[in-house]
């Protein structure tokens, strides 16, 4: 059986993907935090979303309108898809810091971001109402470095699997960003045997540089990369 890819039309992803990222795969972006993990996660969603995916984004540092305001400097204007319902958010962040907000039919908001139960049911909702628009969806989950900050570690890594697990069920992708060094080493081999995919990024000297391997994944060697005005290249 062919595997149906999503192009990010980035080329040093697509090239090395054979074509783009697996549809019902689990992506993970991880490496250092001065690395923009999360703007390359943004890049792919909307490339995805110009594609006629749907999306659902997962905010843990910030609210879907600081998102969506770093990044009109790359002219990726996300509110466009907002208004067709092609895209949806759960919002861990801003009643974590006292706003006062209210469900709607674009946002969830979750009381604490580090309830992996909470998310779960969120991301869960939103996946079924975006999968009956189109059963191409597309989730980003930035970051999950904040939701495994917590006592009861295990149990995060845990929901975490079987959240991604539902996910892929539906066919859909997830991608998720981590930063280096805000968890232990187990932590991170656990989530990492978990993806099927795994872009490493390492800064080496004046260059950024990355590798794709994973799961049935012809890993590449490291290579450089840019961000530029136009994203990650």
């Amino acid at each position: 059986m062919q595997v149906q890819r999503a192009r990010t039309n980035i080329a040093l992803i697509d090239n090395a993907l054979a074509g783009g990222l697996p549809r019902g795969s689990t992506i993970l972006l991880f490496g250092p935090s001065e690395i923009r993990k999360g703007m390359i996660a943004a890049q792919i969603m909307h490339e995805r979303l110009k594609a006629g995916d749907t999306g659902l984004m997962i905010l843990t540092e910030e609210s879907p309108e600081r998102m969506k305001s770093r990044y009109a400097d790359q002219g990726w204007d996300f509110n466009r898809f907002e208004s067709s319902g092609y895209l949806k958010y759960v919002d861990t962040y801003t009643k974590s810091v006292g706003g006062n907000v209210t469900d709607n039919g674009i946002t969830e908001f979750v009381e604490n971001p580090q309830s992996l139960i909470e998310i779960s049911i969120a991301v869960t909702e939103m996946n079924e109402a975006l999968w009956n628009i189109n059963p191409d969806v597309i989730n980003v989950f930035d970051s999950g470095s904040r939701a495994l900050v917590q006592n009861n570690v295990s149990a995060a890594v845990n929901h975490i699997i079987a959240l991604m697990n539902k996910i892929k069920e539906m066919r859909a992708i997830f991608i998720m960003t981590m930063e280096e060094k805000m968890q232990d080493d187990v932590i991170v081999a656990a989530v990492r045997h978990s993806m099927d995919v795994i872009l490493d990024f390492k800064i080496e000297g004046k260059n950024t540089m990355f590798k794709i391997s994973g799961k049935d994944v012809t890993t590449t060697d490291w290579m450089v990369c840019h961000f530029t005005q136009k994203g990650f290249q």
